[in-house]
């Protein structure tokens, strides 16, 4: 059974009380009356208490034990307490700190949403007077959606790749029947590809070749008529040159994407081994930038249309 601290107060008073009457001590306070008591010095105390207890320790050892461990025992309880309070008010702290950042987080986040809403507001109030502003408003976010090279069907795409491998091959040569491809995709389903019948070869030096193709979308791919930013799901670009030998160690290169003659997406191709004649490019964060321009009018959408201020 845990003891909470005033019960250990009471016991230990209560010990302390037992130990003064077998030895038949009067702590001074009680000799000399309170007002008297008022003036004793705290070292004259403090000695009176001390002798007190030696007299305890000689006549009655056990009990002078058992003081011991009452007091040692409220000194734990106090230390474990403190501590606990301790940990707790660093937590706290933590906490308070993930707040104030989430807080923080929250006020950019509404301040930059306030920016790019407040325009539309003004736009809609002015081109359409008299009307509902949510109604108006949603006219103007409909126009602008349809205007938003991003969301415009696919009809063309042209990739231009370079890829560059370590070899101290001797070549300069339009390969005419020997091509290649470039795909953007997602797992096992290629989203996006463009790919020629042709291709070109050049030693740069160094021990170096470098592997150039300017590939086509054909007419009938499945990319077509969807919108340009579907392709924000892809999760790596894959290229691959017929004239390159297999294994390569492929030093770099990029590769270029051109959808609709007007957005461009541009991928730097890492250091790597071929996989056959396969090369990937993985981290799709920096070229996929021009894509996320489209999501600030989403995010509108989905919070739904903001009441203006009177």
């Amino acid at each position: 059974m845990k003891l909470r601290t005033n019960e250990w107060t009471s016991i230990f008073q209560s010990c302390a009380s037992l130990a003064l009457k077998k030895l038949s001590f009067t702590p001074l306070d009680a000799q000399k009356g309170n007002k008297m008591a008022e003036h004793i010095p705290w070292a004259d105390r403090l000695s009176a208490e001390v002798d007190a207890f030696c007299n305890l320790w000689k006549n009655r050892r056990w009990l002078a034990i058992i003081f011991l461990l009452i007091v040692i025992g409220f000194c734990i309880v106090s230390m474990v307490g403190w501590f606990k309070r301790g940990t707790q008010i660093e937590t706290l702290k933590v906490d308070n700190r993930e707040i104030k950042r989430d807080l923080r987080q929250s006020e950019s986040e509404n301040k930059s949403l306030s920016e790019t809403v407040a325009p539309l507001i003004a736009r809609a109030a002015k081109e359409f007077p008299g009307e509902e502003i949510n109604i108006s408003l949603k006219k103007i976010v409909d126009r602008l959606e349809q205007q938003n090279p991003l969301r415009q069907p696919i009809a063309s795409a042209t990739a231009t790749v370079i890829l560059r491998i370590q070899s101290d091959a001797n070549i300069s040569s339009h390969f005419m029947d020997r091509g290649g491809y470039a795909a953007i995709a997602q797992g096992g389903t290629t989203l996006l590809q463009a790919s020629s019948h042709e291709s070109w070869g050049n030693q740069l030096g160094n021990s170096n070749v470098q592997y150039r193709g300017v590939f086509t979308m054909p007419a009938d791919s499945p990319a077509v008529g969807k919108p340009i930013d579907f392709l924000r799901q892809a999760s790596y670009v894959q290229l691959e040159f017929m004239k390159m030998p297999t294994n390569s160690l492929v030093t770099g290169g990029k590769v270029i994407f051109v959808l609709n003659d007007s957005t461009r997406l541009e991928f730097e191709v890492p250091e790597q081994r071929s996989d056959d004649r396969r090369v990937f490019v993985r981290n799709l964060a920096d070229g996929m930038k021009q894509l996320a321009s489209n999501q600030a009018s989403e995010a509108i959408g989905a919070q739904g249309t903001p009441q203006p201020q009177h």
